[in-house]
């Protein structure tokens, strides 16, 4: 849309992606909420998505960005037993957002796909952010 990304086609890719994903994918609807989750690294898909929500008539678009990093690092460094602890916020967030009737656009991938391989599966099962039970 932007046409900022356009080298080898990647634009285009983010373009397609962020069609799909405001259409087919949350079926965006004029005057709602939309809350948008990516890692960083995905940066230029998360403004193309906030960028056709509006120009789809969003009131409001929310981001959030999970830095794997910060996780890698808690998953190392903090004691064992607090990885199962999240905060009420984030939950109190979640639904806060299913009450307002907010389509939810969420990208994970594999911005560093051996980030995690020295620290122990077990680990990263019993820290499930940036999910949330709710």
């Amino acid at each position: 849309m932007n046409g900022s990304n356009s080298q080898n086609g990647y634009g285009e890719r983010i373009d397609a992606i962020a069609e799909l994903a405001i259409g087919i994918g949350a079926n965006v609807q004029e005057g709602q909420i939309v809350t948008i989750s990516a890692e960083l690294g995905q940066e230029q898909l998360l403004r193309a998505v906030t960028e056709r929500s509006y120009a789809r008539g969003a009131k409001f678009v929310d981001y959030f960005y999970f830095d794997p990093y910060v996780k890698r690092s808690r998953l190392k460094l903090a004691p064992r037993e607090t990885l199962g602890f999240i905060p009420s916020w984030i939950g109190e967030r979640v639904l806060a957002i299913g009450e307002a009737g907010a389509a939810r656009i969420s990208f994970q991938g594999p911005i560093e796909p051996h980030l995690f391989d020295d620290v122990d599966p077990e680990l990263l099962g019993i820290d499930v952010f940036p999910r949330a039970r709710e």
